[in-house]
């Protein structure tokens, strides 16, 4: 496994290219980390039980390297629209790479409304800032108790309200409101 991480970590380090891995090949690592650990445990002979730490201590680097460049890479593909072909990706680069992606395209969103002189209504996970917000109403809606626990509405379609946080968040997945503003 040691030859196959070194083979690995060569391979990305000398290309531009992201290279195939297993789709468990974290939990391969974790196995073998794993049994090495154990292995040096029971060892009694000093010289062989410093050698097999110091093989841990290079293992550990190459792959913490390893992941190091294929986040770069992956990282410098999401920066140009591009996502890592999945079929080279393990299940941990694949669900990690695929948040990052998102939280990219929401920044880059934002960023593309503040050009605008527009405001941007989410933060890049998703949450509003403030804590009050200006909100242009899409359909009716009935009175609402606000998270401050005062009254607000009843709305009718197209009124402007400034409304609590949470209560926006509601209003916004239900589609009922426009964000115009913080307030």
């Amino acid at each position: 496994m040691y030859s196959k991480i070194y083979a690995l970590w060569k391979k990305e380090h000398n290309s531009d290219e992201i290279f195939k891995i297993e789709s468990d090949f974290f939990k391969q690592i974790e196995n073998y980390l794993k049994s090495l650990q154990n292995y040096q445990k029971n060892l009694k002979n000093k010289v062989i039980k410093t050698l097999t730490e110091q093989k841990l201590n290079n293992l550990l680097y190459l792959i913490e390297e390893l992941c190091k460049i294929r986040i770069k890479k992956s990282l410098t593909l999401m920066m140009n629209g591009k996502f890592p072909q999945k079929e080279v990706l393990c299940v941990e680069e694949i669900k990690a790479f695929s948040a990052i992606n998102d939280i990219l395209k929401n920044y880059l969103e934002n960023l593309t409304l503040i050009l605008k002189g527009e405001t941007p209504q989410k933060l890049a996970n998703g949450t509003l800032t403030g804590d009050y917000f200006i909100i242009r109403v899409l359909t009716d809606i009935p009175q609402i108790m606000g998270t401050d626990l005062k009254r607000y509405g009843p709305f009718n379609k197209e009124d402007i309200a400034v409304l609590p946080k949470k209560n926006v968040e509601t209003l916004l997945e239900h589609n009922a409101v426009l964000l115009i503003e913080e307030k």
